[in-house]
């Protein structure tokens, strides 16, 4: 198990090979000092929205937010899509897969996973329930 807070210095790392096109909001609410969360659990989604939410060419925003209460993290994740290098979002589904996966195991009945995708946009909402 990780610490929480351990996410944020993942997102500020990927942050760096953004251009100035690009704006990542990043928002955080509640106490989540004394909380952990399985390692790899929310990595396919960040990646995903750096992946395929970032444009050379058009400005972009990726939206993350964490809200705890209590127990409970919500996280939320939005971003455009935008083409990379000819691959679809599609050809990327065994990380999300994975995911899936791994919530089943480590987060049996605590959890709900919703995505939505459109042509246009991403948005993963993930609610678990913490120990």
């Amino acid at each position: 198990m990780i610490p929480v807070w351990i996410l944020k210095d993942y997102i500020e790392l990927q942050g760096l090979r953004l251009t100035e096109k690009t704006h990542v909001k990043y928002e955080v609410f509640g106490d989540f000092q004394s909380l952990t969360i399985a390692p790899r659990i929310l990595i396919p989604f960040i990646d995903n929205a750096f992946k395929y939410g970032v444009s050379n060419r058009y400005e972009s925003e990726i939206n993350i937010r964490f809200e705890f209460l209590q127990k409970n993290m919500f996280f939320t994740i939005q971003n455009a899509i935008h083409p990379n290098g000819g691959e679809s979002l599609e050809s990327s589904g065994v990380g999300l897969e994975n995911a899936r996966r791994r919530l089943e195991l480590l987060y049996p009945g605590n959890y709900i996973l919703k995505i939505t995708k459109t042509p246009e946009s991403y948005h993963v909402l993930l609610k678990i329930e913490l120990a």
